[in-house]
């Protein structure tokens, strides 16, 4: 008696188990349904349908570490979608992995954005893609409490493109003395800040470049990332450097973050910045 009376819970346990097991299962599922819904009306812009399933206390966390709220979230599905510069051609998310514990659901996709300049027809379209770790609640309806988007890194160096190329450019151009094809590749308010703090404008960087004060041997960069927006851009990395500074030889390994403009259809350094990393 006392074994049946053991398996008959044991059963109901499993039973119990593979029903809540389905259940999640299937909330997961529905997330994932949603979670296409969303991006179709966010993509449509259907304010209505925004407004309904943010949760007044949604923050999202944007790839450049932007935040938004509830509010500003709305305000910034408000605006167009075209501007005078660029055009969305292409919005797609895929759902990789899903987490639920109760009615709270974690998805994890991976996304691409293609967008077209609108003055260079022929131009090759911009493509940024990342991953997004979005958080979702069923209640009364599905409300999404956060989202958190960050871009691929790093980039393999053949997807770098034009920025990636000209920084290269530029790099070999330091190490093997052309200070004159160097110079064209600076905006005209160029800043240089070294990993001390110390600042160098163009006038004062090239100077010393060409009077022998700086002397840069070799260069090797690493974990390179480009976020680019229109006519701006940002590059991340790792930087490894050797020369000689005022007769005496240094070799760091830094951080580092270059600025750049695009003016006259070219792209230029407006500012680098480095940081020492620690041992």
């Amino acid at each position: 008696m006392k074994n049946t009376i053991l398996k008959l819970l044991l059963a109901l346990f499993i039973c119990s188990f593979a029903h809540d097991s389905r259940a999640q299962q299937s909330l997961e599922q529905e997330a994932v349904a949603f979670a296409g819904q969303y991006q179709k009306e966010t993509n449509n812009k259907n304010i209505a349908f925004l407004e309904k399933h943010l949760d007044d206390t949604f923050i999202s966390v944007g790839p450049n570490s932007s935040i938004w709220s509830k509010s500003q979230a709305l305000e910034n599905a408000r605006r167009p979608g075209e501007t005078q510069d660029f055009k969305v051609m292409e919005v797609k998310g895929v759902p990789v992995k899903t987490i639920s514990s109760g009615n709270i659901v974690v998805l994890i996709s991976n996304w691409k954005v293609v967008r077209q300049a609108n003055a260079a027809a022929n131009a090759a379209p911009q493509i940024d893609s990342g991953t997004t770790t979005a958080v979702y609640q069923k209640t009364d309806a599905w409300r999404i409490l956060s989202e958190h988007v960050a871009f691929d890194r790093p980039l393999p160096s053949n997807e770098l493109g034009e920025i990636g190329r000209t920084s290269r450019v530029f790099d070999r151009a330091l190490v093997f003395r052309n200070y004159n094809d160097v110079e064209p590749l600076l905006t005209q308010r160029y800043m240089r800040v070294d990993e001390n703090g110390s600042s160098m404008n163009k006038t004062t960087f090239l100077s010393d470049l060409r009077e022998g004060r700086l002397v840069i041997l070799s260069v090797k960069t690493s974990n390179v990332y480009i976020n680019r927006r229109e006519n701006s851009a940002v590059e991340t990395g790792m930087i490894e450097v050797k020369g000689k500074q005022a007769g005496a030889g240094f070799a760091k390994l830094m951080e580092y973050t270059r600025m750049w403009t695009k003016t006259e259809d070219r792209w230029r350094v407006s500012a680098d910045y480095f940081a020492s990393v620690a041992p």
